[in-house]
Formats: structure tokens, sequence, C-alpha cells
């Protein structure tokens, strides 16, 4: 029997972005919960040791290095993904451009480092940066009685 993805990508999206308590989507609906563990720090390392591993069997099979078509295309999801997830809201997380540089240079560290944090922020465990209000828009600090951004100008909503 076929295993299927306990999350669609919509819900997904919408869980992270905190739309599940507006009613537009149920807890049920999505299975957003415990129960979504996706990889852990261990199965993470192992996941990116078994992709190595397969491109230096591919290389000495077909006489071709995967690991150059392999490194930018992981990278390049795992930056798109982590600014759906906001991984800059999150303590050790960074932004979606510094991550791929990053990545793209030291990425058998860099991607399942990535793997983990997503993990962590998905089950709920990763600790935000700080509770201080944020802008929507730059992430500067703001005092909470400040309608617009004193660095970018941008609204922020009630």
């Amino acid at each position: 029997m076929r295993r299927r993805w306990p999350i669609s990508p919509r819900c997904f999206t919408k869980a992270v972005a905190g739309n599940i308590g507006d009613g537009s989507l149920s807890a049920t609906d999505c299975r957003i919960s415990c129960r979504y563990k996706i990889m852990k720090l261990w199965k993470a390392i192992l996941l990116t040791l078994g992709i190595w591993v397969g491109s230096v069997l591919a290389y000495v099979l077909i006489h071709r290095n995967l690991m150059w078509y392999i490194v930018p295309a992981t990278t390049l999801w795992a930056a798109i993904d982590s600014s759906q997830i906001q991984l800059r809201r999150y303590r050790n997380g960074v932004g979606p451009v510094a991550f791929f540089f990053l990545c793209l240079w030291w990425w058998i560290v860099g991607f399942p480092w990535y793997l983990w944090m997503r993990h962590k922020i998905l089950t709920g465990t990763a600790e935000l940066r700080t509770n201080d209000p944020r802008c929507v828009r730059c992430e500067e600090l703001i005092s909470p009685d400040v309608i617009d951004c004193p660095k970018c100008g941008w609204r922020q909503p009630k």
C-alpha cells in the first residue's frame, strides 16, 4: 500500500502562515500536529550522506559527477522553502539569500542543518529570536505603539 504524504502543499503553506485559526483550514484537515514529523537530525545527516554516497557510486558507474547538479538543486529548494517557512524569524536562522550561498559553499553541513531546523519549525520546537515586536517587512525592532516603521515606512497591521 502506498503511503500518503501527511499534508498537502496548500495546507502546509497556510499552516505556516498561521491561517489555521481563521476558519479557512482546520487542524484535522491538514493534520498538522505532533504527528507531522519530517526530519530529525540523525535522519537529516543520513539522508545527506546517502545522497553523497549515491553520487559517488553514480560517478564510478557512469563517470559523471552528479554533485554538480544535486548540490545547487537541493540548495535552491532549501532556500525557497526557508523563505516559505520564514526561517529568519527563528534563533540561528538566516535569510534565504544568505542561506543559499552558505549552503552552496558548505553543503555537507548546511543541508542537514536546514532539514533539522525545518523539522523543529514544523513541529513547533524551534525558538523564535525574540518576543519583541518587529516590522513585518524589514524585521526591524519597533515599539508596540508605532504605526509606521521608522526604517522602511511600512504601515504595521493591528
